[in-house]
């Protein structure tokens, strides 16, 4: 499994763990603009087979946003980061938590969104305890929900 890391978490500090741990990973620099919007890079992820991995911005996804993941057949990750939550930790609750996140998007069929979450203790994340990955509703407004699926073209 191939997961794409968005913009907002694209930096070594992130990235680095998740390489010398062996996962498969390609970044959002090496592909898009930083600016790109997100409703250009999902459905281009998507095509690619890869998981999306981005920091999760609120816990209402915008509607394009959504629209974009349904219709591109998607498989988006939020990680949820409060705040003084270094880049480095959630890298390592990424890692220790790779098995569930994989077995995660092997029962869903895309599209589907989950949120990882770290353990409650911060030390439980250096101790190499797993997090969990929580199932995140793909809920688009009445207006847009007949687009949903029309195929790309």
């Amino acid at each position: 499994m191939t997961f794409f890391v968005d913009a907002n978490l694209d930096g070594p500090t992130f990235a680095e763990p998740l390489r010398a741990a062996g996962i498969a990973l390609e970044l959002h620099r090496d592909h898009f603009a930083r600016d790109a919007d997100d409703t250009l890079w999902i459905p281009e992820v998507a095509k690619r087979g890869w998981v999306a991995v981005t920091n999760d911005k609120s816990t209402k996804l915008k509607d394009l946003e959504v629209l974009a993941i349904v219709r591109s057949g998607a498989r988006m990750l939020y990680i949820k980061k409060k705040q003084g939550v270094s880049a480095r930790l959630l890298a390592e609750n990424f890692v220790n938590t790779t098995l569930q996140i994989e077995r995660f998007f092997e029962r869903h069929t895309p599209p589907c969104a989950g949120s990882l979450v770290r353990p409650n203790k911060l030390e439980d994340v250096w101790a190499k305890k797993p997090g969990q990955v929580h199932s995140r509703p793909l809920k688009l407004p009445p207006h847009l929900s007949r687009l949903a699926f029309s195929p790309e073209s």
